[in-house]
């Protein structure tokens, strides 16, 4: 079927496998092992880097090709003014609500997560986060707040660090509490972009007590290239009033814990 390689490193294999699949749309386990003579597992091993890297689809059997139905990512400039009353909104109850004296919190890069550090008055408070701005931000308008940023490689148009480094970097920490927003939601799940910000956001919330997403209803029905969480793996979900009722009902009919926020 594909032309015989009998001694190849991984990285070539990989670039051929994703190839292949582009071309087809699938290819099976057993075409990876005959194709570039290895063993089961190491075909299973290439498939499961190149999904966590969001270059293929794992799925029974084999690869699927990533279809993209997504809207192109927006810079956070372009995300910092849309929907920006229903974001401070959202962003102030989860300041007020959700956080306690001596917290340490996870906060993400996104343009709704930068309002919750104007509303923070509690004690004692470490913030760690991943978003250049947020932290440009806490340095000039929080100086109570113990600030420190993950490092790693920023990476535009999200003004985010990622990558390896900022992984590794939340990998050794632990959080009360992680806020995190995305690019899209449906009744599937949670999704971004890119895969270093899915990946470092799964990352976050395996390492937090409580895992909150902050959704303006603009973002509900638009779907992104990376799957980051399903919706039965957060603790919360804050949305704001125009919020459809379908979207209200897929949420409880999926049994997701979510509050509804009236604007400022």
């Amino acid at each position: 079927m594909y032309r015989n390689n009998l001694i190849m490193l991984a990285p070539e294999r990989r670039e051929k496998i994703i190839s292949i699949v582009n071309q087809d749309g699938f290819i099976k386990i057993n075409e990876i092992v005959n194709e570039f003579k290895i063993t089961p597992l190491t075909a299973w091993r290439d498939l499961k880097k190149l999904d966590e890297l969001g270059l293929v689809r794992k799925v029974h059997g084999g690869a699927a090709k990533i279809t993209v139905n997504s809207v192109p990512e927006p810079t956070f400039e372009q995300r910092r003014y849309s929907a920006y009353k229903e974001k401070r909104a959202i962003a102030k109850y989860a300041a007020k609500n959700l956080v306690k004296d001596d917290d340490t919190i996870f906060l993400g890069p996104g343009s709704t997560l930068i309002h919750i550090i104007t509303y923070l008055r509690q004690k004692n408070l470490t913030l760690i986060t991943s978003g250049l701005n947020a932290m440009m931000y806490a340095a000039k308008n929080a100086p109570h707040i113990n600030l420190i940023s993950s490092g790693g490689i920023l990476r535009y148009p999200a003004m985010a660090f990622e990558g390896e480094e900022a992984e590794n970097y939340f990998n050794s920490k632990n959080a009360d509490i992680v806020f995190l927003s995305a690019t899209g939601i449906t009744k599937d799940g949670i999704t971004d972009p890119h895969p270093w910000d899915a990946k470092l956001k799964r990352v976050m919330c395996k390492n937090a007590k409580k895992i909150v997403f902050l959704m303006d209803s603009s973002k509900f029905g638009k779907i992104s290239m990376v799957e980051t969480t399903s919706l039965d793996e957060i603790d919360l979900l804050l949305t704001d009033s125009k919020i459809t009722s379908k979207f209200r009902s897929e949420l409880d009919t999926n049994g997701v814990i979510y509050k509804i926020i009236k604007n400022l």
